[in-house]
């Protein structure tokens, strides 16, 4: 990580008459929305903050507002304890041009304090939480179709779940949440008190359908929403705790230093512990932009009092801390609001705390990019379903101390060079250097890439080749590339992706294998190294090395940068050809299929010695195999 590396981006910040620290604020792609005098609202469009639009209807404070969409018009539903007013911002737009005063339509009346509103996804019905009671509203006309009271304490969300529209979901600050059947107005599920905390949030992650809640505490629980209802447990995470590990796991690489987004609660406010209320969860919708650190359904967005986190729910990881500090004219939030922003940026609304100010910021993607790629490379998280079997050949472990091999029956070691004395002296030539084979020491390299100063660069524009492909569209039926990969005819034997998709790995039946940008922009990288053709190549789960087999009997792991593979399994190692081969169990194994027989290697590759001394790698025989017949 960078210390200049900007994630927050404050676009503009509007002071209020009074703290909003608590209220529900409004924010879209296009349009935010504030309270104004109280008893008003303004929306402001996210470019600027000359002429926003004056909504005036209300008797009462505003106290929740949310955007929604109906026939493809941008609404705006906004709340105080005497209406529910649905305001459609494009007839508002036209009334002010025209000399008239805005005006919207009345849903509800007579509510009380409402805390927070929802609107359902087809956006017919909407949920406006009151007190202990969650009233739910019709959109066309004024009209209670449901008042939902079972919570022993204020409600303090409510969301409609995405794929059954009949179900709500709400949280309280008695500790429990609630399953509702909308239209017969029934509970069909109550949880257990979960927590010491009232819940402040809730989100529906619709890909794996599970639904998320967040308690002042900085807990959070994941559950599944089955068809019977019953909804079970399926992760419980503590954002501190979270945070804490994050820390120390960057302190161990040495990737955080001083002044960066990755400081510690301790660094900013002393020695106070503060505590991490889960205000808002928000997740990047699928169809949202090209493809990037939030395409994975599982990662989500917290926002809590000191700023904005990301998780990833499949592994229980904190990927991402941004807190607010540096120039930012806000040190601690009282409320989120989270909505896509242009292209693969997010805009936040966030309440100030303490102060009667409200600030709309724009998480910049590039940012984001640039700040989790070093993290996102060292990083690896598989969780095992099962403890191994003792005597499985998976335990086996690479031994530390012992003879050296003798000859190279059946791997061949490149430049290895016994370790010698160097001297470093403009007059005297290193002695490390005399026994060096002559055919190493000047076949040129050429597929080495050239180092560029603008490496962090070229990694950001890697990322833009990716895109999510839409899920509504048919299946790709265009060819829109045609590459021909030689001069000569040969066949194409094998294909295989990088796990980012940046890269594509080739094995061609003229015994080469090219290593392609996923572009196909540019030349290939050329591997030589076998006689006959390429049966199979296969990354890495590390993406740092990839090997290929072929019908010469021999196996060969590379590394991009050098020109000659790093490890070879010799050809007189097997009776017959390799079939296919890769990398097992985190890459510490090497798993082949020869003839009829199926190979377990257990392999080490010594990256940690000096460059100089070693050549470009250092490699240890595999001690041990296991056949399967």
């Amino acid at each position: 990580m960078q210390s200049d590396v900007q994630c927050f981006v404050e676009r503009f910040t509007v002071i209020c008459n009074k703290s909003l620290s608590h209220v529900q604020l409004a924010c879209c792609s296009s349009h935010c929305a504030v309270p104004w005098l109280d008893k008003n609202v303004r929306v402001y469009t996210t470019n600027n903050l000359k002429h926003p639009l004056e909504l005036t209807g209300h008797y009462g404070e505003v106290s929740a507002m949310v955007f929604g969409t109906m026939k493809d018009r941008l609404i705006l539903c906004s709340a105080s304890e005497d209406y529910v007013i649905l305001w459609d911002l494009d007839q508002c737009y036209r009334q002010v041009r025209e000399g008239a005063i805005a005006s919207g339509r009345v849903v509800g009346t007579l509510l009380g304090r409402v805390g927070h509103l929802s609107l359902c996804p087809q956006t017919t019905k909407i949920a406006a939480c009151s007190g202990s009671k969650v009233f739910v509203l019709n959109v066309e006309r004024e009209e209670v179709l449901a008042v939902l009271k079972a919570h022993l304490g204020p409600v303090t969300a409510s969301e409609f779940c995405p794929w059954d529209l009949n179900l709500l979901i709400s949280v309280s600050k008695d500790r429990t949440f609630k399953v509702w059947d909308v239209m017969k107005s029934e509970m069909l599920f109550q949880s257990a008190v979960l927590s010491a905390s009232p819940l402040l949030s809730l989100f529906f992650m619709e890909q794996n359908r599970q639904l998320i809640a967040g308690s002042g505490d900085g807990q959070l629980w994941c559950y599944t929403l089955p068809v019977d209802h019953k909804c079970r447990l399926a992760t419980k995470l503590d954002l501190q705790k979270l945070e804490q590990k994050h820390q120390k796991n960057l302190r161990n690489i040495n990737a955080v230093p001083n002044g960066t987004y990755g400081i510690t609660q301790n660094d900013v406010r002393g020695t106070v512990e503060t505590v991490k209320p889960v205000l808002r969860i928000w997740a990047q919708r699928p169809m949202c932009g090209h493809a990037s650190i939030q395409q994975r359904g599982s990662y989500v967005w917290i926002g809590s009092s000191d700023g904005l986190y990301m998780l990833d729910l499949d592994t229980s990881e904190l990927l991402i801390t941004l807190p607010f500090k540096g120039d930012l004219s806000i040190s601690m939030a009282g409320s989120w609001a989270i909505s896509h922003g242009h292209g693969d940026n997010m805009f936040c609304m966030v309440t100030s705390l303490f102060e009667p100010s409200v600030v709309l910021l724009e998480v910049n993607s590039a940012g984001l990019d640039e700040l989790c790629f070093s993290l996102v490379e060292e990083q690896l998280s598989v969780v095992p379903s099962s403890p191994l079997m003792p005597a499985s050949p998976l335990n086996a472990e690479q031994t530390k101390q012992g003879p050296k091999p003798q000859g190279k029956t059946g791997v061949s070691c490149q430049k290895n060079v016994k370790d010698q004395a160097l001297v470093f002296h403009t007059q005297v030539k290193s002695s490390g250097y005399s026994t060096a084979p002559h055919r190493t020491m000047f076949k040129p390299q050429t597929n080495v890439k050239k180092k560029s100063n603008t490496s962090t660069k070229t990694k950001t524009k890697k990322k833009s080749l990716l895109s999510e492909y839409p899920s509504q569209s048919l299946a790709p039926s265009i060819c829109t590339t045609h590459l021909a990969v030689s001069t000569t005819p040969t066949t194409v034997n094998s294909l295989q992706y990088s796990g980012d998709g940046k890269q594509i790995l080739c094995g061609l039946g003229d015994s080469s294998v090219l290593l392609y940008e996923s572009s196909l922009t540019k030349d290939p990288a050329v591997y030589t190294g076998h006689s006959k053709s390429v049966n199979c190549v296969s990354w890495s789960h590390s993406k740092q090395w990839f090997l290929s087999s072929s019908e010469d009997t021999a196996l060969c792991i590379w590394t991009e940068s050098v020109a000659e593979p790093v490890l070879t399994m010799g050809c007189d190692q097997f009776a017959k050809s390799i079939r296919s081969a890769q990398f097992y169990y985190l890459d510490k194994f090497l798993l082949l299929a020869s003839g009829s027989n199926i190979l377990l290697y257990l392999y080490h590759l010594d990256t940690t010695r000096d460059d100089i001394k070693r050549g470009p790698c250092s490699v240890h025989r595999p001690q041990n195999h296991t056949i399967f017949s």
